[in-house]
């Protein structure tokens, strides 16, 4: 039963309700109070259902109340249902992505696999349906000053990984600094066109290419929001017009983890390649230092060349003509081939 000063501060309360202000009957009462409000509530496990009236309510009237409260008790407790499952359906799918990503990494054996996994990745991140205009994969060459970013597909087309040049402000500032922190996401508002221009130009500064050629038909917007997952290599990140969910941010967080493994087998991969690649040449060497060793007539120097050209164009060596030995007599100022 509600008078006087509870009178007044629930009339304050109404006030504050969008559909209450914006109502014509709602309107007039707040117009014209009245002295006395009723409000009967009939309570239920998660909450209650109320009525706001000018008299008490009857008796039957109250239990038509305490009714429709066991019935909105039984809808609660599907709707509840409902989405736990549906939670469990999400998290289903998002496994899924995530265990194809990992089948797409166990299944690279060569170095140049790594971009395939990366297409991969940002098609099963884009099959999640997250609100964001561009995701994309950073890893980080700091020591050597440059960025590969793998891009999602515009218009169904993947990029290929582009190189950013550094320094860049708008990297250093924001996504390198945060990395460098340990920190978990970092996050980057532009609320104007000013602002995203200057992050274009930033861009195309730092690549010296039209590093951002493909993105400007998105970029002719007035904000953006950016959240980067960081990873041990660098981030994975979106944009989009509103700031990312907590849904959003914890899956981009999941898809760095194990974009961590995917480089990681990547580095494996390209160690275990460097170590053939020397042991090929170490053979190709010992094979000519063989062929030396063995040569009892110095014409026999012409077919250690041969075999110096054969060994190079089998490790790949192009764009020679021919190869061989030179003797320099600098006495008499000539060469002998």
């Amino acid at each position: 039963d509600l008078s006087g000063k509870k009178l007044a501060d629930y009339y304050k309360f109404l006030k504050t309700l969008p559909h209450v202000t914006s109502e014509d009957g709602f309107r007039k009462i707040l117009e014209n109070p009245p002295e006395r409000f009723i409000l009967t509530e009939a309570t239920h496990k998660f909450g209650t259902i109320g009525i706001t009236s000018f008299e008490p309510l009857s008796k039957e009237a109250q239990n038509v109340l305490i009714r429709f409260s066991g019935i909105f008790y039984q809808t609660y407790t599907r709707f509840l249902d409902l989405k736990k499952a549906e939670a469990q359906a999400r998290e289903a799918e998002i496994e899924a992505a995530l265990e194809r990503v990992r089948a797409a990494t166990m299944a690279m054996h060569k170095t140049e696999d790594l971009s395939g996994v990366a297409v991969v990745f940002l098609d099963q991140l884009n099959q999640l349906k997250l609100n964001f205009i561009q995701a994309w994969i950073d890893v980080f060459h700091l020591e050597d000053g440059y960025i590969d970013i793998w891009f999602s597909p515009l218009e169904g087309v993947y990029q290929e990984p582009r190189h950013l040049q550094l320094p860049s402000a708008i990297f250093e500032d924001t996504s390198i600094k945060s990395w460098r922190a340990g920190n978990k996401f970092s996050y980057v508002s532009l609320k104007s066109k000013d602002e995203v221009d200057a992050l274009v130009a930033a861009c195309d500064a730092g690549s010296g290419t039209d590093y951002f050629s493909h993105f400007q038909d998105i970029l002719k917007l007035d904000r953006l929001e950016f959240v980067d997952a960081n990873h041990k290599y660098g981030t994975v990140s979106k944009s989009s017009f509103g700031k990312a969910t907590k849904e959003e941010e914890e899956i981009l967080h999941r898809f760095a983890k194990v974009f961590e493994q995917t480089y990681t087998r990547f580095l494996d991969l390209q160690k275990a390649e460097a170590q053939a690649r020397e042991a090929e040449i170490q053979l190709a060497l010992e094979r000519v230092r063989a062929r030396s060793m063995a040569m009892h007539k110095s014409e026999e120097l012409a077919e250690t060349a041969s075999l110096l050209y054969t060994e190079l164009s089998r490790l790949g060596v192009k764009d020679f003509l021919n190869c061989g030995f030179v003797e320099v007599d600098e006495a008499n100022n000539v060469q002998h081939g």
